[in-house]
C-alpha cells in the first residue's frame, strides 16, 4: 500500500475516482435541463464551467489524468472558450 499520498498513477485511486465521477457527470448531463429542473442560461453553463475547472485541476496534478465530463468535444470547447473569455477558466 502506498502511504505517501502518491496515488495519481495509472489505475490508482485518483484515476479510478476521476473515472467514476466522469461517468456519473456524463449520465447526469445527458438528462434534459427541464428534467433536472435547471435553467440553460445560468445553471447549466455554471455546472459545465466548474467541471472544466476540475478537469484542468486534475490535469495539473499529472498530465495523464483525464476527466472527460463532456458528451462531445464541441460542447466542451464552447464552454471552455466562453468561460476563458470571462476569465473563469484557463485551458
Amino acid at each position: 500500500m502506498n502511504v505517501d499520498n502518491e496515488l495519481w498513477g495509472k489505475g490508482e485511486a485518483l484515476e479510478k475516482g476521476a473515472k467514476a465521477l466522469e461517468a456519473q457527470w456524463k449520465k447526469l448531463l445527458a438528462v434534459e435541463n427541464i428534467v433536472l429542473h435547471i435553467d440553460p442560461e445560468y445553471t447549466r453553463p455554471a455546472i459545465e464551467s466548474l467541471l472544466g475547472m476540475f478537469e484542468n485541476q486534475l490535469r495539473g496534478y499529472h498530465n495523464s489524468l483525464q476527466f472527460k465530463w463532456w458528451t462531445n468535444a464541441g460542447d466542451r470547447k464552447k464552454v471552455v472558450t466562453e468561460h476563458v473569455d470571462r476569465g473563469a477558466l484557463t485551458a
